[in-house]
């Protein structure tokens, strides 16, 4: 890749296909490419990066979160540095998924005094993607789940509130209290989303000790397929808001 070029591939992973965008430009990007891969990861990336018009450029990628593995990292007020939150954070990590699964981030401000959500990848899988990504001449410049964006779109206010995010084939869902994240699971998903999601809540609900649990519901659709993504929904007993679609240059083509 030159060092002078502005070209930007945007990758979004999901477990049964993938959709990648070129953009180029510095200052005002255009998307100028776009393609759609069907397949397992595997076989849909090798597919994709086989084509010149998916290499030599900078790489950011978004992974379905039916890729990822979370973990729910406890604060720790006697901490007195971003390395020893790190510590712990990895720690916490091995403790959940074990040594074969390597933390990637955490998606919470470090040092926050509240409980975070930590993120990784299979290491076996997350060499072959940097091992594919480097075939073909693409600098890796961030890699973040689905959830990720959903987070950060969110901006929820201090205070509890439930965040579901769907995408193609998965309905996640996390809660947070004042303390800071309390939950996350993903599952499967296919059929109604107001229904899987209704179902979700009361599970969770019934499984949590906290009797005081957030009625606010963020739901974050970006990474559904524009034509069946929910535009609006509603739940007995919940506040729901949903999060606004990304206004970069690749979320709309991306769907992410």
């Amino acid at each position: 890749m030159s060092r002078l070029s502005s070209d930007t591939v945007h990758l979004a992973l999901y477990p049964g296909h993938a959709v990648l965008a070129r953009a180029r430009g510095w200052i005002m990007p255009k998307v100028v490419e776009r393609g759609r891969y069907p397949g397992a990861p595997d076989e849909a990336l090798e597919a994709a990066l086989a084509e010149p018009r998916w290499q030599q450029a900078r790489l950011r990628v978004v992974l379905s979160n039916l890729l990822v593995r979370f973990a729910i990292v406890p604060a720790d007020a006697s901490l007195a540095s971003a390395a020893d939150e790190l510590a712990v954070a990895e720690a916490r990590f091995r403790q959940v998924h074990g040594a074969q699964v390597r933390l990637e981030a955490r998606l919470s401000a470090p040092l926050s005094g509240r409980s975070q959500v930590a993120a990784g990848l299979a290491t076996d899988v997350l060499d072959g993607l940097r091992a594919r990504f480097s075939r073909a001449r693409l600098q890796l410049a961030s890699m973040e789940p689905l959830f990720a964006r959903a987070v950060g779109r969110a901006r929820p206010p201090a205070g509890g509130f439930w965040l579901a995010s769907l995408e193609p084939e998965a309905l996640t869902l996390a809660c947070a209290e004042r303390a800071g994240w309390c939950s996350v699971s993903v599952s499967p998903f296919g059929g109604d989303f107001a229904a899987a999601l209704g179902a979700q809540l009361r599970e969770a609900q019934l499984l949590s000790p906290s009797r005081d649990l957030p009625r606010r519901l963020y739901v974050h659709a970006a990474g559904a397929d524009p034509a069946s993504a929910p535009r609006v929904v509603r739940l007995d007993g919940f506040d729901v808001h949903m999060v606004p679609p990304g206004a970069g240059v690749a979320d709309a083509a991306l769907g992410a």
